[in-house]
């Protein structure tokens, strides 16, 4: 076994698959007996050396699950399939297809993992232009590969993404800071809808442009001491001028004022921060982007694994939101979100990562397969079912006792954190490197002594 400090540990997987069956048409039938093959039951039993939950789903707080009678009992269903879990791993067994083919997402800057930072810069086209301004000089971050546009549903998790119409800089969006919006004139219009990331202060700061060129830290001081805690992220309908001998944002309004429209918006806040964004119109002249159904998949499930609040960040619920979004078109997918620095997807799926000794090929089947039956595999030009071979009935609890009460914090298992679940060489690899492989299948140790909730981790 690969160690791993962690509660749970990994079963590395078999240098070779054991083949039981060549095709499908060797599987045993299931109208008649086999010669010289077995058939009847197994009695056993089993005794639980650290306590154990199994809820019934409806109570709370949760009570181990009972039958009609009252008896404490753990489905047949559960434990055929901890049996089939014990038989892939002394089988042998190939245990791709139990892998979920998720692809995961991610944002990098600074990590140990240097490598997968500068390959997330190089994905979103990151540069640094040097700018002077009045006789200071500034660093602009430009994202090059980044555009802006609006996403909108089309049908049932069906979406697409209606870029937004381009500048005579072939822009979609610009950054507009702070402490200028709070000079401009017709921002007392649509103040009440902007969230704002500091106090009113942040316009009365004495050389404030100078003092953010220069990078004084003593002016990011200041920035912290006005914070609005109550920060949120938000968007909203604006209009806009826009200067092109100064290149930048002069005047905000509400909708339809001024000679420009779009959408203001601003997401997490983070120290130092002094942008919001505005989003140009959208281009009713250039045909959508369809996303992918299993991207749009990933992106919830990655939206769930996510902390805070996280409304601003959901797919738009009907077909007449049309939501600002970024996004990066790089010909195999579209990577979208709802902030410049988007989470973009990793370069391949989790599945990937099983060696290919660990694999069966074509019509193969190892023993879980043989055994447990499967469904809608392939074979020939159609897909096949194979009913299980073996039933297990329900455990009926005949000794034991009930504990008192404990909260836990229980969270599913997951894939996302690469370095545990990656083989480590002498520099990191990632779900983004060519021939990463997984360590094996994931195990929890036995648990011996009850831990407090603080002590928990992410991973129970």
């Amino acid at each position: 076994m690969t160690y791993v400090g962690a509660p749970y540990n990994f079963v590395s997987f078999p240098d070779k698959v054991i083949v039981r069956y060549d095709d499908i048409s060797q599987l045993p039938r299931h109208d008649r007996y086999v010669e010289g093959a077995y058939t009847g039951n197994i009695q056993f039993s089993i005794v639980a050396e650290t306590p154990i939950m199994v809820s019934n789903g409806i109570s709370s707080p949760k009570q181990f699950l009972r039958n009609e009678k009252g008896d404490f009992i753990i489905p047949g269903n559960t434990m055929r399939g901890l049996l089939r879990t014990a038989v892939q791993v002394l089988g042998q067994c190939d245990i791709s297809a139990d892998i979920e083919d998720q692809r995961y997402l991610y944002r990098m800057f600074s990590n140990a993992n240097k490598s997968l930072g500068n390959q997330y810069k190089q994905h979103i086209g990151f540069s640094v232009e040097e700018q002077d301004i009045g006789g200071f000089t500034s660093a602009k971050t430009v994202l090059t590969h980044v555009k802006a546009g609006y996403i909108k549903k089309t049908g049932k998790d069906s979406y697409v993404i209606i870029p937004a119409k381009v500048d005579h800089q072939g822009r979609q969006y610009y950054k507009v800071k702070e402490f200028e919006m709070r000079r401009m004139p017709g921002i007392a219009a649509i103040q009440d809808k902007i969230k704002w990331m500091y106090s009113k202060d942040i316009a009365n700061h004495v050389h404030a442009r100078k003092r953010l060129i220069a990078k004084d830290w003593e002016w990011y001081e200041q920035l912290k001491r006005i914070e609005q805690k109550t920060f949120e992220p938000y968007s909203t309908s604006i209009s806009y001028s826009f200067d092109t001998g100064r290149d930048k944002v002069t005047d905000l309004a509400e909708a339809s004022k001024l000679p420009l429209q779009g959408t203001i918006l601003c997401t997490g806040f983070v120290q130092r921060k002094i942008h919001h964004y505005v989003v140009r119109e959208p281009d009713a002249h250039v045909p959508g982007i369809p996303i992918d159904k299993s991207d749009i998949e990933a992106y919830e499930r990655d939206l769930r694994l996510k902390k805070g609040n996280k409304e601003y960040y959901r797919l738009p619920r009907d077909e007449h939101m049309l939501k600002p979004v970024f996004y990066i078109t790089n010909g195999e997918r579209v990577d979208f979100g709802f902030m410049p620095y988007l989470r973009v997807f990793y370069n391949h799926s989790v599945r990937e990562g099983v060696p290919p000794a660990a694999r069966i090929s074509g019509e193969q089947m190892d023993y879980a397969q043989s055994i447990f039956g499967f469904v809608n595999r392939r074979s020939g030009d159609e897909k096949a079912s194979y009913r299980g071979r073996i039933s297990v009935m329900d455990l009926h609890c005949t000794e034991g006792k009930t504990m008192k009460e404990q909260s836990m914090m229980l969270f599913e298992p997951r894939a996302a954190s690469y370095p545990l679940y990656v083989k480590q060489n002498d520099v990191w690899t990632s779900y983004n490197d060519s021939g990463f492989e997984l360590r094996g299948m994931k195990q929890y140790w036995m648990r011996q002594a009850e831990a407090p909730e603080a002590v928990l981790d992410r991973d129970g």
